[in-house]
């Protein structure tokens, strides 16, 4: 009887937990207790703490809670007694997958573990100096998780007295972060992430290297995102850890036209998303029928865009930020031009790169000035080129601002040059170009800018005047007209009063049946008559003192034409002193105009005039001489008589004081 009592008490003490003599003596057995506790369903367990580790826990009961933590507790509560005693009272498991780490490798494995599982939530259970370092450092800390995956989440908890990390709701990545500790770093690296086409990446900055690129409202930071086509609406950033993210679930990071080319050239153009495929197709259409040189093919696209997108703001879409927009809708801001000119540059095979800054030119104080353009490789060198600008309102094409070098760059834009390509074009070469430019400072250099123009054939010109001469042009005069006709072009013109610009367009030959001229004195206008025998118009262009004579009552338009030997109709124009003769014929055989000052000097020139052939002699008489012929007309006959003529019509214009001898009969 004695013995089996003694028996059952026995048995009774073994299956008490952890109730044996010496009690637990580690906490990785007190471990694997509450974990095997958690693993049957038992939620009050109990066992007896060894005298060291009842000394601890009096000291530090956060190392029974970190015990329970990596047993998988998330709270545990508990009553115990001075012998070492614990008895469970509550405990509450983490309901989600949990790791336990020692080292950061650990603790990367582990989140690549749940990227791979796609856990929704997790735990982390650093070790206590783990913890503490991840706690203090916590760029470190985002660094990690998003080198193992993880992307975001939309609660973290963390616990000091259990060191663990809890992550909710989280969403993963396959991005690559990069530790960078200067600009030029950070750009080389941004560059080439971009160029090998990866989706998503981070960048961990140094506290100078984020001061440098986050001052002035970020505008260092655009400009390095521009130049590696990364669209600075995917980023997110987080100041006080000093890390930059770039990842969209939806879009590229980069510009879509980038993002195309990327597809595009590593065969992965089915991974599109829906928009992007059919801009691709389109873009493909659009150039397939371009070929030539590199500086050829980038002009017809330049051509091709300005009169394929019309320029919109539309607040209410993302489309016309980029080359979406522009080709599939035709309707684009600048940056969907931009983006529109990388892309299809790029499909043949012409190197391009976005540029972006804050335009010099704007309407108003209150516009806004953030500007995008292109930077495009061709012979060796980068040139800026905006379509945007070149894409005139009223339908006409501009290249003012096609192949600029760092002379025009600087004129129209405000930029970060630090980003900018070493081997750019310095100068802009203002006459090679499809449409020309001059800057002149008298009317002989606008003559001979329109005269270069003309003779190669290209139909529009910009001329860029100094103050004196622009102030010519915009008087009552307006000789804009006069340094066409003698430069010999027609053409239609326009002006800017900002920039002291004027924009011939349409210029064409006046062909040599038009003939053009200056003149200060009557010899000279006389001279351009002549010359304009057998052509159809003569414009002549005169001082104002041989404008006075024109005017003059005694119109010695008419006598200029008889000494040239000419007839015509005749215009003018008071405003740019011009005298136009059109419908010119010669004045025939026979009619010989002469200039006489006696009735002496009449007879010589009628006894030396080549009887077989002049019927006609216009005398244009000295005041005298035809004073003398009004107060007795008779005299004339008196006058032929000696002079050999026997009959002929007389007829005289009092105005020009001329005395014409009409169907001359002479004396056998």
């Amino acid at each position: 009887m004695r013995l089996t009592l003694v028996f059952t008490v026995f048995v009774l003490l073994l299956f008490i937990p952890s109730a044996n003599a010496s009690g637990t003596d580690s906490w990785e057995e007190v471990e694997r207790i509450l974990a095997q506790a958690l693993e049957n369903g038992d939620r009050a367990p109990a066992f007896t703490l060894g005298r060291e580790l009842l000394a601890e826990m009096k000291e530090d009961a956060d190392k029974f809670r970190i015990t329970a933590a990596r047993a998988g507790c998330r709270s545990i509560a508990w009553t115990w007694w001075t012998d070492g005693r614990v008895e469970i009272t509550q405990i509450e498991p983490f309901g989600c997958p949990f790791h336990r780490v020692r080292n950061k490798d650990e603790l990367l494995s582990a989140v690549r573990k749940m990227r791979e599982r796609g856990e929704k939530s997790f735990v982390l259970l650093p070790d206590p100096s783990l913890y503490s370092s991840l706690m203090a450092d916590r760029a470190e800390k985002k660094a990690i998780l998003l080198e193992g995956g993880l992307y975001g989440w939309d609660t973290e908890y963390h616990s000091d007295s259990t060191c663990s990390l809890e992550y909710v709701s989280c969403t993963y990545w396959n991005g690559t972060v990069c530790r960078v500790n200067s600009e030029n770093e950070l750009s080389s690296r941004m560059q080439e992430l971009a160029s090998a086409g990866c989706d998503s990446f981070a960048f961990l900055l140094d506290s100078g290297t984020w001061d440098s690129v986050m001052a002035s409202d970020s505008e260092r930071l655009n400009a390095l995102e521009t130049s590696a086509c990364v669209r600075g609406d995917a980023c997110s950033y987080y100041s006080e850890i000093r890390i930059l993210v770039y990842h969209d679930n939806d879009t590229p990071i980069y510009y879509p036209g980038y993002a195309i080319l990327c597809a595009q050239r590593t065969g992965k153009e089915d991974c599109l998303p829906p928009m992007m495929k059919e801009t691709l197709r389109a873009a493909d259409g659009m150039v397939s029928r371009i070929y030539g040189t590199d500086e050829e093919m980038a002009l017809s696209i330049h051509d091709m865009l300005c009169r394929h997108i019309t320029y919109r703001v539309d607040d209410t879409t993302d489309s016309d930020d980029c080359c979406i927009g522009a080709i599939l809708d035709g309707e684009a801001n600048c940056d969907g031009y931009s983006d529109a000119y990388l892309l299809l540059c790029g499909l043949k095979g012409i190197p391009v790169r976005l540029a972006d800054g804050n335009a010099r030119r704007v309407s108003s104080p209150s516009e806004d000035p953030a500007h995008m353009w292109d930077l495009v490789l061709l012979n060796g060198l980068w040139r800026g080129v905006d379509v945007t600008w070149d894409d005139n309102e009223n339908g006409g094409i501009s290249y003012e601002n096609y192949n600029m070098g760092w002379d025009r760059l600087l004129e129209n834009y405000s930029f970060i040059t630090d980003f900018m390509p070493a081997n750019m074009l310095k100068v802009t070469d203002l006459e090679d170009r499809p449409v020309p430019e001059f800057r002149v400072k008298d009317m002989a250099g606008i003559c001979e800018a329109l005269h270069k123009t003309a003779l190669t054939r290209r139909t529009q010109a910009v001329l860029w005047l100094d103050e004196k001469l622009y102030a010519e042009y915009l008087s009552p005069e307006n000789p804009v007209w006069k340094w066409l006709d003698l430069a010999g072009v027609d053409g239609k013109v326009s002006y800017s009063n900002a920039e002291r610009k004027l924009i011939i367009s349409g210029i064409t030959p006046l062909g040599a049946d038009v003939i053009t001229g200056a003149a200060d004195s009557e010899s000279d206008i006389i001279g351009l008559m002549r010359s304009a025998s057998g052509s159809r118009e003569l414009r002549v262009y005169l001082s104002p003192a041989l404008y006075a004579r024109y005017q003059e009552e005694d119109d010695p338009v008419w006598k200029w034409l008889d000494f040239a030997g000419i007839e015509g109709s005749i215009s003018y124009s008071d405003a740019s002193r011009r005298v136009t003769v059109s419908n010119i014929s010669p004045l025939g055989t026979g009619i010989l105009t002469v200039k006489v000052d006696t009735s002496g000097e009449m007879i010589r020139i009628l006894r030396g005039a080549d009887r077989s052939s002049v019927t006609e002699i216009r005398f244009y008489c000295s005041p005298s001489l035809f004073s003398s012929f009004e107060s007795d007309q008779s005299r004339i006959w008196s006058w032929l008589d000696d002079g050999g003529v026997s009959d002929a019509s007389i007829r005289y214009s009092e105005k020009r004081q001329v005395i014409f001898c009409i169907d001359i009969q002479w004396q056998p």
